[in-house]
């Protein structure tokens, strides 16, 4: 009996051991079963991940991959170099897929994770491609990633992001929108993800195109791997919503692999009408370009809007032609913006490096910090940099008399005089001993002198000469002095009715020659650097600091001892008008004939923004249709229609009604030579008085 037991006991063991390698037999099939499934399967995923590359990425990939035992590694891989295999470290799928791009012929992989960020400097302003892998915590780590590969400029309008989600998720689309949103964030809309799932999953999964609904109904219970993507501007409720994904193609985990549609994975996303949807727009007033703002209260909050200015009529015709509604950032103190000391950027500036807009416009130059915080448009204006002095004025009063012959003539014309004087004296004397009535009066001196002036002054003489040689002498006097005199009436009367001017500044080196001071503000140093012209040293060295450019203006039209460097476009439409005499309505501040400096405008957006191909297209095309030229000729003739009817332009050339104050000078010496004669006259009373008494 007890033995019995003994085997009924021996039998139940043997029965339980091998039940248990048969469970342990079916564990190891099925596990191997998985394993070689998940192999065929992350096979696939890099088949899949290869044809993409070929197809679609450039010469450069970066891989972005999870930490690996809490270790970061960095790895450049060049392309037909075997011996530097990578696959040695991470798990099936890195080591295949590093091992795939290394013999597919790709020219650099560079292979990082989450902690490695020496590695990204490597990437800086270079046109490449990303693939980025998630698994565990895959938003968490995508945002870390980004804020990483960010802060070395991996956003430019030719990179491509590929994002694998290998992982089975509760809720795929949930994530799938996720991920898409936080790379929006980043303003990066050229994406696709990847999803494993199976078949009929990827129905229930984003906008199915209707050639894919049915290859999918067949192979419901099939492993494919969906590729998925957004499409922001198409839907006017949609503009900006990731929940709205579409599936544009399906990988087939058959044979080698294929898509079912094979349609292209990274189509435009920008059409030519973004319906209705809203662009943020950065600005400030900057006339011509951008007028003062208007306010208007909108749910509780007041919200600048321009509306006047040659580049909000750009913005209206961009907007216009490419079907977007405008929101204005509320203006900024800073206006153009600078960088601070605690490494952030205000104004546009700012607005362009930390994503605020989507356009910045208003005059923005084509030079550093703009085109280092942003992406710039095709150019459409130019401008120079001229230098502001002060007008030449005009000569009025007795300074004109002595601008009618110069100082070389006038000593001549008095030398002359004299000369006569002694000439007509030795004739006097000469002619003597003929005794002739009348002589003797040219026999003094002074009284030669006297009468030789009084001719030339066009007066009658008290006697005239008696003899040939003296009426010769004297009648040739008379033609002389009836020269000179129209001469200098003529010139006279013109100078009286339209004054010189004075001589004017008409070069840089006049100005370093007058020693007269210049200068202009902190912001136009940067041009000198570009340019490199020849006075970059001596200009930059002299000058004086313009941080207030109103105090500047002031000295140069007011004080008249400073030169200054300003932008032409902001001179002739505007400084030009504001410093204008008021009596005579004539301008202060002049340009010299040449350009300094030439520079170009632009519009801006943040780096690697979508709408940068749109706009390059419809600028381009406003440029030439000469929309702008028109804008600005509007402009010009709405300035001459305001200055006429406020008496500021005048007409140099029209006709002159003389008045007291062109004749002014003349009654004043017509005034002094009567006062002269008086006191002469009076003088003479005197004298004889006292004579008399005597």
């Amino acid at each position: 009996m007890k033995e019995q037991k003994e085997l009924i006991s021996l039998r139940r063991k043997l029965h339980y051991r091998m039940v248990m390698i048969f469970v342990l037999l079916m564990i190891q099939t099925v596990m191997c079963e998985l394993n070689k499934t998940r192999l065929i399967e992350q096979q696939h995923l890099v088949t899949c991940l290869i044809q993409i590359s070929k197809q679609y990425f450039d010469q450069q990939i970066m891989i972005s991959l999870p930490r690996y035992d809490e270790q970061s590694f960095r790895k450049k891989v060049s392309g037909g170099t075997e011996n530097k295999f990578l696959a040695q470290e991470g798990n099936n799928f890195e080591s295949i897929l590093l091992h795939k791009l290394l013999i597919s012929g790709q020219s650099s992989v560079f292979v990082y994770r989450d902690a490695d960020e020496s590695g990204v400097e490597e990437m800086h302003s270079k046109h490449s491609s990303y693939l980025i892998y998630l698994q565990r915590n895959a938003i968490g780590s995508l945002n870390y990633r980004l804020q990483c590969l960010k802060k070395n400029y991996f956003r430019n309008l030719k990179s491509r992001f590929v994002v694998i989600l290998d992982k089975k998720f509760e809720d795929p689309e949930k994530e799938v929108t996720n991920v898409l949103s936080k790379l929006w964030e980043f303003k990066v809309i050229n994406v696709i993800v990847l999803l494993k799932l199976r078949a009929q999953d990827v129905l229930q999964i984003g906008i199915v195109p209707k050639d894919l609904k049915q290859t999918l109904e067949v192979r419901k219970f099939d492993n494919v791997i969906g590729i998925y993507t957004w499409f922001p501007y198409r839907d006017y409720k949609y503009c900006y919503n990731t929940r709205k994904f579409y599936l544009l193609d399906v990988w087939i985990m058959e044979g080698n692999g294929h898509f079912i549609l094979n349609s292209s994975l990274f189509p435009d996303k920008v059409g030519n009408s973004l319906n209705k949807c809203t662009v943020v727009v950065s600005t400030t007033e900057y006339y011509p370009f951008v007028e003062f703002p208007i306010y208007i209260k909108s749910t509780g909050s007041v919200k600048a809007v321009y509306d006047k200015g040659w580049d909000i009529s750009l913005l209206n015709i961009i907007t216009e032609v490419m079907n977007v509604s405008v929101q204005f950032l509320p203006p900024s103190r800073e206006k153009f913006g600078r960088f601070l000391m605690n490494g952030t950027f205000t104004g546009i500036i700012g607005d362009l490096a930390y994503s605020r807009c989507d356009i910045a416009v208003g005059g923005l130059p084509l030079t550093p910090p703009f085109i280092d915080t942003g992406d710039h448009s095709a150019i459409y204006s130019r401008s120079e940099f001229v230098w502001l002095i002060p007008c030449a004025r005009r000569l009025h009063g007795w300074r004109n008399i002595f601008r009618i012959f110069s100082s070389t003539l006038w000593l001549c014309v008095f030398l002359s005089i004299s000369l006569a004087a002694c000439i007509i004296h030795c004739l006097a004397k000469c002619t003597l001993s003929f005794k002739t009535p009348g002589t003797e009066r040219y026999l003094d001196m002074s009284e030669s002198s006297y009468k030789i002036f009084a001719v030339f002054l066009g007066t009658s003489v008290s006697s005239i000469p008696r003899t040939t040689p003296l009426r010769v002498f004297f009648l040739a006097w008379i033609g002389y002095s009836l020269a000179i005199s129209t001469v200098i009436q003529s010139f006279l009367t013109s100078f009286l009715v339209r004054s010189d001017m004075e001589e004017q500044v008409s070069s840089f080196n006049d100005i370093l020659n007058s020693g007269m001071e210049y200068g202009f503000t902190p912001q136009y140093d940067i041009f000198f650097s570009m340019a490199g012209t020849s006075h970059e040293k001596d200009v930059l060295g002299d000058r004086k600091n313009c941080g207030y450019e109103k105090r500047c203006l002031h000295r140069v039209a007011h004080k008249r001892d400073f030169a200054m460097l300003f932008s032409k476009v902001n001179y002739d439409y505007e400084v030009k008008h504001d410093y204008v005499d008021p009596d005579r309505w004539t301008i202060l501040i002049c340009t010299i004939p040449e350009s300094f400096l030439g520079f170009y405008f632009t519009v801006y957006t943040p780096k690697g923004h979508q709408l940068l191909g749109r706009l390059n297209v419809v600028i381009s095309r406003i440029l030439q249709a000469g929309l702008y030229d028109k804008i600005q000729d509007a402009h010009v003739h709405w300035m001459r229609l305001k200055l006429k009817v406020h008496g500021e332009e005048t007409d140099d050339d029209g006709p002159y009604q003389l008045s007291l104050q062109h004749l002014k000078v003349a009654f004043f010496i017509l005034m002094a030579g009567h006062l002269i004669g008086l006191i002469v006259f009076l003088k003479e009373i005197v004298y004889w008085k006292f004579i008399r008494s005597a």
